[in-house]
């Protein structure tokens, strides 16, 4: 009965230490990646901020057997896509496009939403552009979601540098 009492106490101290280290942590992950082309801001922008284009460059948008419904209009404050896919419905939903920075926010089932901030600035050769697309998620209190976000990275990062 000693040791089951002992290690009822050790599971229960660790449980509390991991907690209130994953406290200490921060409730937002963001990931930058970034990418330079040659092409005029307007010509790439019209590409980002209409979602019947994304087709066209997002791995996701152009998979087969994956059904995307576009809204009327497709791009703007409140345009939005919906598709399934691994059996979650997403939804992405236009916040706001202005002045060559696009808002979106990407909501699935059971899991938390994504805030993307894609923008597109004017490099020193008038003919390039740097597009920078910066995905934040906010995370939940629960141990195991602060500590899955160090991960969330190396997880996600690959399908964001194939787009």
């Amino acid at each position: 009965m000693k040791a089951i009492k002992g290690i009822l106490f050790v599971l229960t101290g660790l449980f509390i230490m991991v907690t209130l280290i994953s406290l200490l942590m921060p409730s937002k992950v963001m990931m930058v990646r970034t990418q330079s082309m040659r092409s005029s801001g307007d010509s790439v922008f019209k590409y980002i901020s209409d979602l019947s284009r994304w087709s066209a460059w997002h791995p996701v948008f152009g998979q087969e057997g994956i059904t995307v419904s576009y809204s009327s209009p497709s791009h703007g404050k409140g345009a939005s896509a919906s598709w399934t896919s691994n059996g979650k419905d997403n939804k992405l939903e236009v916040l706001s496009d202005s002045a060559h920075v696009f808002r979106a926010r990407l909501t699935r089932s059971r899991e938390n939403p994504v805030d993307y901030i894609v923008s597109v600035t004017p490099m020193n050769n008038p003919s390039e552009v740097q597009v920078e697309w910066k995905a934040v998620i906010k995370l939940s209190w629960y141990p195991w979601e602060k500590f899955s976000g160090m991960l969330i990275d190396k997880m996600t990062g690959p399908g964001y540098e194939e787009a």
